[in-house]
């Protein structure tokens, strides 16, 4: 009798910094794994070679703006408002120059994908967004690695082994089947590297009878396509 195999989505937002990220690429090459990526002209202006790679090996890029800007007051008073210089304009501008970037690194363009900046949101931003022809693509429920946390004391701040506890006791609890979970293409950490357990985790859930999918595959396993 053959085993179900269940789906889910590693993505990987990449805002500015490198370290760590040719450690997992190297790690997704190893468990034949590809995943889709969100990636900031800031970015792809400072490691093309790395955007390449990426491409290269299949994986899928999405947009996470140009250069990786605050869209609403969530920071300053925890609400949704927009900032007042956030217009239609100024986000198809970050948007469609991120494209532009990656396509002259690539020569094509990017998934028809985007994550918003620290995850900043509202139905105006959601809407402009869809005009310029990307769908806002976030994660499940507690399923934010929390990898970007840099500072130990940070009540936030979860250790490598806490992040694969995290996502391993969730599996148990609730299943990972359609899920798409955040972790980050580079680190700002000296230490304590979350990247180090992506492969004990991702084996871990081979044996659970997951696969690795991409952001689009995962839509269309669920009879969503945005293509």
């Amino acid at each position: 009798m053959k085993t179900l195999q269940k789906s889910l989505a590693v993505t990987f937002d990449a805002g500015w910094v490198k370290a760590g990220a040719r450690e997992i690429l190297d790690i997704l090459r190893k468990n034949h794994i590809q995943s889709t990526f969100f990636l900031t002209g800031e970015f792809m202006r400072r490691y093309p070679d790395i955007v390449l790679e990426l491409t290269r090996d299949g994986h899928e890029i999405g947009n996470h703006s140009l250069n990786h800007p605050h869209l609403t007051l969530l920071e300053v008073d925890g609400s949704s408002v927009s900032r007042p210089n956030i217009t239609r304009a100024y986000l198809y501008h970050q948007l469609f120059a991120a494209d532009s970037m990656y396509f002259k690194i690539a020569g094509k363009h990017m998934a028809p994908f985007w994550r918003a900046p620290f995850g900043e949101l509202n139905n105006d931003i959601l809407l402009w967004a869809a005009e310029a022809g990307f769908k806002h693509v976030g994660w499940s429920y507690q399923c934010d690695s929390w990898d970007w946390v840099a500072d130990t004391a940070s009540v936030l701040y979860r250790t490598k082994k806490q992040i694969k506890d995290h996502f391993l006791q969730l599996e148990e609890k609730n299943g990972l089947q359609g899920k798409i979970i955040l972790m980050h293409f580079g680190t700002e950490r000296k230490q304590d590297f979350p990247y180090l357990i992506l492969d004990e985790l991702f084996n871990e859930l081979k044996k659970r009878n997951y696969r690795f999918v991409t952001i689009s595959k995962l839509l269309s396993l669920q009879g969503r396509n945005f293509k």
